[in-house]
C-alpha cells in the first residue's frame, strides 16, 4: 500500500452520481432530508425537513448527552446542525445508499479539520453538508457536523485556525483518526508556518494513528500554488508513519472535495 499519494481535483465531479439531478437545498433552518431519514427517538413518519419540534428538542438533548459528541471544555462551539449530510447522500446514493438510522455510540470516525485562517475549513466542512457556499466568519471554538458516505460515519470538528488558538488544537486530538489539513495555496508567505502547524501535530502521541488529508485549496486562483509545490515544500514524502493524501480543491464550488472524502473513506474501511 502506498502511503503518500497526490490528486487532482478536475474529473473528481464525474464520481458523483446523479449530483446534475439532486438541487443543492436552500438556507433554511431545517434542509430537506431524503425519504426514510428519522431522528434518534423521533415518531415514525416524523422526517427531519418539518419544522423543529418537541421531539427533535428532545432527541438532541439525548445526543447531546452522549460523551464522544460533547465538545472540550474548553471551546464554545456554533449552534450545528444535527441532520445527516443530506445533499451529499443523495448524490453517493447509486453508489451504496444511505443509512436509514443514526450509529451508535463509537461507530464514527473522528475527524479535526485544522489549518490556518482564512484557510477555508468551514467552507469545506459545509460543502460536504449542503453542496453550497455559506456565508462563513472566523470561527471561534468549532463547529462539529456528522458527515455519511456509504455507510461511513464521520463526526467532524472543524477547528478554529487563528494564531491564539492552535494552542487549543491539541484539546481535540484524543481519538482522532483524521486530519483534514486546509491550506490556502495562494498564501505562499505563511506555508512555513503551515508546515511547522504540520509536524507539530504528527509528532503528538495522541495522533500517532491519525491518517492525514491535505486539501490545497483556491486552486481556481491564478496565483495558486500547485500541489506539486506545496508537497514539496511540506517534504510530504518524508512522512513515513501515516498514510497520506493530497487533493487540490476549491471550497467555493465544491472540485475536488468528494476525491478527498472517497479517499478518507477508504482507509476507514481498510482499517
Amino acid at each position: 500500500m502506498r502511503w503518500g499519494t497526490s490528486g487532482s481535483e478536475g474529473p473528481a465531479w464525474a464520481l458523483l452520481a446523479g449530483s446534475a439531478a439532486s438541487p443543492a437545498p436552500s438556507h433554511s433552518p431545517s434542509p430537506p432530508a431524503p425519504r426514510g431519514w428519522r431522528a434518534f427517538g423521533a415518531p415514525r413518519g416524523a422526517g427531519l425537513g418539518e419544522p423543529p419540534s418537541s421531539w427533535l428538542k428532545a432527541a438532541a438533548g439525548f445526543l447531546r448527552s452522549w460523551p464522544f459528541l460533547q465538545a472540550p471544555s474548553l471551546v464554545k462551539p456554533r449552534a450545528t446542525r444535527t441532520f445527516p449530510a443530506t445533499a451529499f447522500l443523495e448524490m453517493w446514493s447509486e453508489g451504496g445508499g444511505a443509512q436509514q438510522s443514526f450509529p451508535l455510540p463509537g461507530a464514527e470516525h473522528k475527524v479535526i479539520i485544522v489549518g490556518l485562517d482564512n484557510a477555508g475549513k468551514t467552507t469545506i466542512l459545509y460543502q460536504f453538508l449542503m453542496n453550497e457556499v455559506v456565508h462563513t466568519s472566523p470561527t471561534i471554538g468549532s463547529n462539529v457536523e456528522e458527515i455519511v458516505l456509504r455507510k461511513t460515519h464521520f463526526l467532524v470538528w472543524d477547528i478554529g485556525g487563528q494564531e491564539a488558538l492552535r494552542s487549543t488544537w491539541n484539546t481535540y486530538y484524543s481519538n482522532t483518526e483524521f486530519i483534514i489539513l486546509v491550506i490556502d495555496s495562494t498564501d505562499r508567505d505563511r506555508l512555513p508556518t503551515t508546515r511547522e502547524e504540520l509536524y507539530k501535530m504528527l509528532a503528538h502521541e495522541a495522533l500517532r494513528d491519525a491518517s492525514v488529508l491535505i486539501f490545497a485549496n483556491k486552486q481556481d486562483m491564478k496565483n495558486s500554488m500547485t500541489t506539486m509545490e506545496i508537497s514539496q515544500f511540506l517534504t510530504l514524502s518524508t512522512i513515513k508513519d501515516h498514510p497520506w493524501h493530497i487533493q487540490g480543491c476549491c471550497a467555493l464550488t465544491g472540485e475536488g472535495l468528494p476525491a478527498g472524502l472517497q479517499w478518507m473513506q477508504s482507509q476507514a474501511t481498510a482499517n
